[in-house]
């Protein structure tokens, strides 16, 4: 099933919960939770970064009394920043999560990947790296002996990193998330386009190396855009705020009907 939660105005630049501590009281947390870097990939930009939450999450792992494994669940975030090289998983807004969701007992792996103007970046090779990226963390529990849930993987998505997580959700074969969260995901590449979307307006034409406007551009719009993807295989929820110039909210509006029709419910 597809969700879409309205926020009030545009998203914050950076996210916690009402009910989850204040992000900066949780230095001593931090400082002691282990992270650790990985490759996926020879580029530059092809790598995943882990954080493990200290205790007393060792003690809490799992589901009491069912003789569950030790190990925890792995929130997976993409970034954002309309795949231009400037934005990176250090200074796109998404990392300020990680303090939040490692108090909340998650394990925590940000993925780093090819932009727009990488060598092999773009269509198809951001959404490859994605996806390897998460076939990485398929091998983790037993290679890097890694307390990690592979039955409990979410993926979380900012704009086009939000583009990118329903789109490896759909795709990924290894790991199989619980859940898939776009956070004002560009989910049309073709409406965005249409509605030259971006500070310069050419985002999503750069991303894909060609317009929707031939044959051959249109099939490959057909086989990036989640919207082309629907009916949803894994829950999906969409959060979208209600005032966003950078993502206007009809767009995720236009995505949650669509979704909706795809699976044969009413709005």
């Amino acid at each position: 099933a597809a969700h879409l939660c309205p926020w009030p105005g545009r998203l914050p630049s950076s996210y916690s919960s009402p009910c989850s501590p204040p992000i900066g009281s949780l230095g001593g947390l931090m400082a002691v939770a282990s992270t650790s870097v990985f490759k996926y990939g020879d580029h530059e930009s092809q790598w995943v970064r882990l954080t493990v939450p200290p205790e007393p999450w060792t003690k809490m792992r799992g589901t009491p009394g069912e003789g569950a494994p030790d190990s925890l669940p792995v929130a997976v975030l993409i970034h954002g920043g309309y795949w231009k090289q400037k934005w990176t998983a250090d200074n796109a807004g998404i990392k300020e999560l990680v303090p939040d969701l490692c108090a909340r007992g998650f394990a925590v792996m940000e993925v780093e990947y090819r932009r727009r103007d990488d060598p092999g970046g773009g269509w198809p090779g951001s959404n490859e790296d994605c996806l390897a990226a998460l076939n990485l963390l398929g091998t983790m529990p037993h290679e890097k002996r890694l307390p990690l849930d592979l039955a409990r993987v979410v993926i979380i998505g900012h704009s086009a990193g939000g583009q990118l997580a329903l789109w490896v959700g759909a795709k990924s074969e290894q790991v199989k998330p619980r859940l898939v969260v776009g956070v004002a995901p560009v989910c049309n590449l073709t409406e965005a386009y249409r509605a030259k979307l971006s500070d310069e307006g050419d985002a999503v034409e750069l991303y894909m190396h060609c317009t929707p406007d031939t044959a051959a551009g249109e099939e490959a719009y057909k086989r990036a855009c989640p919207t082309k993807l629907l009916p949803v295989t894994v829950p999906t929820l969409i959060v979208q705020g209600s005032t966003d110039t950078d993502v206007p909210s009809w767009l995720s509006l236009n995505y949650y009907s669509d979704a909706m029709a795809a699976r044969g419910a009413s709005e």
